[in-house]
């Protein structure tokens, strides 16, 4: 098959120091092919995520807030993530997308 590596992998840990909360992941994708007949390889790889977060309790009109950074990609790799092949024609035409550099998202949730 196009675009299946024959192994995934993601695991992470979560550790809570009261209110702090520090989640860091690690994503493993093995080597796949970008065509039918297994001639395009595409390498491995792993990337590195980190997860943190604080709530507060008890502000003012809002019972929980919590605010949160998650930072992905951590170390920037750059690596293949997407491969849109044509599968059902030997001589399809196949595009390769590289996944999203470092990125640090911010949230805010709240409970009333």
């Amino acid at each position: 098959m196009i675009d299946t590596p024959e192994w995934t992998l993601k695991s992470g840990l979560i550790y809570i120091l009261g209110d702090f909360e520090l989640i860091p992941m690690v994503r493993y994708m093995g080597s796949r092919y970008g065509d039918a007949e297994h001639n395009e390889k595409i390498d491995d790889y792993v990337v590195a995520d980190l997860k943190m977060g604080y709530t507060f309790n008890h502000l003012c009109f809002i019972d929980k807030l919590k605010l949160s950074l998650e930072l992905t990609n951590l170390f920037d790799h750059e690596y293949v993530s997407v491969i849109n092949a044509m599968d059902d024609s030997r001589a399809g035409n196949t595009s390769y997308y590289v996944d999203a550099p470092f990125t640090a998202m911010m949230t805010a949730s709240f409970a009333f």
